[in-house]
């Protein structure tokens, strides 16, 4: 279930940027993507007390509390901005000279994606039976890895002096269930770090999702890849985002530099 459901988790970024200058730190971080990578703007105004993520133990291995992203700590977005940029909050309805716009975004790196999860979870979330939803993959795959490709092709020839970098989920979550130890993960079936016993040994339930009545978090997320069933683990997250930023999870490195 884990690898077909995986199949085509892809980003893209794109860095408007002097070539020569992609060591350097980035001004901004422009972050556009589903709950994979949220780092709270669904809780801008408050966490609604409905979401489970609202909830412990949702948070609770960096920030020790729910601040609306879905993990147990820190995103991909977060660990790029500690190394990539001089990443800080920022009121972009501040910026309000055209001039000011374009010397920001020049300096900015710019993250839109992941693809695809969302094609799986609307499906598996109304209760669709397995087999069923393991017919849509090819036509998934195709749809969006064709036309991600295409784009970045045409991007990548109408811009050539932007980078655009084609960074990778499914090449990251695959070793995590390939290779468990070598990442620091357990050998084991892929378990849910958060969550109650279901249909099988993912310790994945619907009806009892992390956060919700009947749910209950493992002793130490670290050693899971899997946080809740479909979002990844603080852990995992960083050894994608190390994998962005200096290889081998993207087609050129982020950053030049693997002085890290």
């Amino acid at each position: 279930m884990w690898c077909q459901f995986l199949i085509c988790f892809v980003l893209v970024v794109a860095e408007l940027w002097p070539l020569q200058a992609a060591a350097q730190k980035y001004a901004a971080i422009f972050n556009f993507g589903d709950s994979l990578a949220d780092a709270g703007n669904l809780c801008v105004d408050g966490i609604p007390s409905y979401l489970a993520t609202a909830r412990p133990p949702y948070g609770m291995t960096y920030f020790g509390y729910p601040t609306g992203r879905v993990s147990d700590g820190r995103l991909v977005v977060d660990f790029i901005g500690r190394r990539a940029s001089s990443f800080r909050w920022m009121d972009v309805a501040g910026v309000d000279r055209h001039s000011e716009c374009r010397d920001l975004f020049r300096r900015s790196l710019f993250i839109v994606g992941e693809f695809g999860g969302n094609d799986y979870a609307a499906s598996l979330g109304a209760f669709l039976p397995l087999e069923q939803v393991h017919t849509f993959v090819p036509h998934i795959v195709n749809s969006i890895g064709k036309g991600v490709e295409r784009k970045i092709a045409e991007l990548r020839e109408k811009h050539p002096g932007v980078r655009i970098v084609y960074a990778d989920y499914y090449t990251a979550v695959m070793q995590f269930v390939l290779h468990a130890e070598k990442w620091g993960f357990l050998r084991q079936t892929p378990r849910t770090c958060c969550g109650a016993p279901g249909v099988g040994k993912y310790n994945f339930n619907l009806t009892s999702m992390c956060g919700n009545p009947g749910a209950y978090a493992c002793d130490d997320p670290s050693d899971h890849w899997s946080w809740d069933g479909v979002h990844l683990t603080e852990a995992a997250y960083g050894h994608i985002a190390k994998g962005w930023l200096y290889g081998p999870f993207s087609d050129s490195p982020i950053l030049k530099d693997r002085h890290h």
